[in-house]
Parts: C-alpha cells; sequence; structure tokens
C-alpha cells in the first residue's frame, strides 16, 4: 500500500460530469464486472450516503444531481489493483462546480481547493463538448461590425479593416483617422504610470469597463485554472488527465473515440499548454461517457441490457468500459 493515502482532484467548472464520472467510478469498484478495472477494498471515509444516493440516480437513469458545495470530508477509499495485487488509498475531494468559477472569476480560492491542490497526485480536468464556448473569430467579429453598421439609422459600413494613420501621414485638412479605420492597438497611451479609466483588475471582473470576465472562451479558463494550479502545487511536474465527458454526443463526428482530435480541434491552446509545458504538467486526454447515452425511452432500453458496459472510455481509437484507467495512471503514472 501506498505510504499515505493519495488524492486525485476532480476539476472542471459546472455541469463537466464530475459527479457522474464518480458515481460510475464507483459502480465500477463495487461491482466486479470490468475486467482489469480497480476494485474496492474498504471504503473508510467520506459521506458514504451521498454517493449511494447518486448512485441510485444513476442506476434509475435519472440525471445525476450535481455537487453544489464543497464537501470538507473527501471520499475516501482503499481499491485494489489487480494486475500487481497493489493497494490504492485513494481521496477524491469532492469540489463543485462553483468553485472553480470563483476561482477563475473572481480570483478567490476556497481552503478546501487549496488544501486538495497541494496534496494531490494528480488532477482530472473535466470538459464537457456540449458547454464549451469557443473563442470569437476575428473576421466573425468584423462581420458583425459590418452588419450592424448597414443597420437602418447607422453610418455605411467600413470596406475591410485599416490601420490608423499617424497625424503625420494623415491627409491635408484631416484631423484624425480617415472614416471607417481601425485603431491598430487598443491598448491606452503611456500616461506616465497614470491610469485613464477604469483599467484595474476590479473594474475588469465587475464588467464597469465593458468587460465581463466570465464570457471568456472555456480553454482560456481552463488555461489560467491550470497555470493557478502550477502555482499551488510545488511538486513538478503534476498528472493531468483531461476527461472529455459526454463523449457519446460525438458518435458519428470526427471526434468519435478521438477525445486527443477534440482537444486538438476546439481547444487548440489548451492542447498546446499541456504539450509545450512539460515542465509543469504530464498530461494524458481521455474520453469518458459516464451516463451513457441520453435518457430517452430508447437508450434507457439499450442501457439497461448493457449492464457497467453503459460505461464508456476512449482514447486513441480505444475503446473499453474501465473507467478506473484515469485514476490507475493518476495513481500510478501507468493504466
Amino acid at each position: 500500500m501506498s505510504a499515505s493515502p493519495l488524492s486525485v482532484v476532480f476539476a472542471g467548472f459546472r455541469e463537466t460530469g464530475k459527479t457522474t464520472f464518480l458515481v460510475a467510478l464507483w459502480h465500477t469498484v463495487t461491482n466486479d464486472e470490468v475486467p482489469g478495472a480497480l476494485s474496492l477494498e474498504t471504503f473508510y471515509e467520506g459521506d458514504r450516503e451521498y454517493i449511494t444516493q447518486r448512485h441510485s440516480e444513476w442506476l434509475a437513469y435519472e440525471a445525476v444531481k450535481r455537487t453544489l458545495v464543497d464537501h470538507d470530508t473527501p471520499i475516501q477509499m482503499t481499491l485494489r489493483e489487480p494486475k500487481q495485487g497493489r493497494l490504492l488509498q485513494l481521496g477524491l475531494p469532492d469540489l463543485s462546480g462553483e468553485t472553480f468559477k470563483v476561482q477563475y472569476e473572481e480570483r478567490r480560492a476556497s481552503p478546501v481547493l487549496v488544501h486538495a491542490i497541494r496534496g494531490a497526485t494528480g488532477v482530472a480536468l473535466f470538459i464537457n463538448p456540449q458547454t464549451v464556448s469557443d473563442p470569437t473569430r476575428i473576421r466573425e467579429t468584423w462581420e458583425a461590425l459590418e452588419d450592424a453598421a448597414e443597420a437602418p439609422g447607422s453610418a455605411e459600413a467600413p470596406s475591410g479593416p485599416s490601420v490608423e494613420q499617424s497625424p503625420e501621414e494623415a491627409p491635408p485638412g484631416s484631423s484624425g483617422p480617415p472614416t471607417g479605420s481601425v485603431p491598430a492597438s487598443t491598448e491606452p497611451a503611456a500616461t506616465d504610470g497614470i491610469e485613464a479609466g477604469p483599467t484595474s483588475e476590479t473594474a475588469s471582473r465587475d464588467g464597469s469597463d465593458g468587460f465581463d470576465v466570465s464570457l471568456c472562451c472555456s480553454q482560456v479558463k481552463y488555461v489560467d485554472l491550470l497555470q493557478q494550479f502550477a502555482e499551488l502545487e510545488p511538486r513538478k511536474p503534476l498528472r493531468v488527465a483531461v476527461i472529455v465527458s459526454a463523449m457519446d454526443t460525438l458518435d458519428g463526428t470526427e471526434f468519435a473515440d478521438r477525445p486527443e482530435h477534440f482537444l486538438r480541434a476546439r481547444m487548440s491552446m489548451l492542447d498546446q499548454y499541456l504539450r509545450t509545458r512539460s515542465d509543469l504538467f504530464q498530461s494524458r486526454v481521455y474520453g469518458v461517457s459516464a451516463q451513457g447515452g441520453a435518457y430517452d425511452e430508447a437508450t434507457i432500453r439499450t442501457l439497461a441490457q448493457l449492464g457497467s458496459a453503459r460505461i464508456r472510455v476512449c482514447n486513441n481509437g480505444f475503446r473499453d468500459n474501465d473507467i478506473t484507467r484515469p485514476i490507475r495512471w493518476l495513481a500510478f503514472g501507468e493504466e
């Protein structure tokens, strides 16, 4: 057995599949149905009633109620790894998506989160492809400006972006840049240390300067979280298992059973950050369908026949039903 309990943090924003993953993990380790999976040796601490209630919802094909508040007492269990008979004392702090939202938007970390990250063996980073907010492309923004300019009562739309002319370059008699030009930079001019307008961090957060931090695209939020984790965790590198949840929603697309392709195509900045900062993180990407599919009548009939096989785990085109694979890698560095 490990000398001290190992902790794995489930990180992600609201409705990214953390609680459903935990319930499917509990189902797998307490039922000897998946060959090679970790199995429960002892449940020795935590809110067992909470996890059994969520498990009952999962078994009844009901949406698992998400975690609304942080649980101070982590769910701790001893798991057995069947290949070598190793025992693993595992702690899973149950942190709400609201915790990570506050961490990003208000720059406030809860004591539970700080303690969890500083003691973590690894982080399972959850991403729901259905809730990913893509960045806005420059071309799309320009087209929106053109549409707005062409609306009744507005000025004629500019024919295309142009660089602001300096006063020296402006035509004779002109007092500024030509009509329709876009400034080359939106940064305020240097004022010998004096700020012009509400440019403080607080103003940016509360939107008083016109910027709402909550509207940032998803990958920016995730990279920022990882940067904060790196500051909290002195031991490097930290193992990060990116969990693309609800993988069943990607069936029939180019990303089926290829969560790493989804990350590369839809969240390229996060993908590149993890690849280039190997000094801070060791990472793998997994696709998981812990629920098994949409809970409509036809799908429920199919899932009822599958049992534990309703759980799907995939990466690099390989698929099985062992949801403990990401946990084994986070704990041992191998599957």
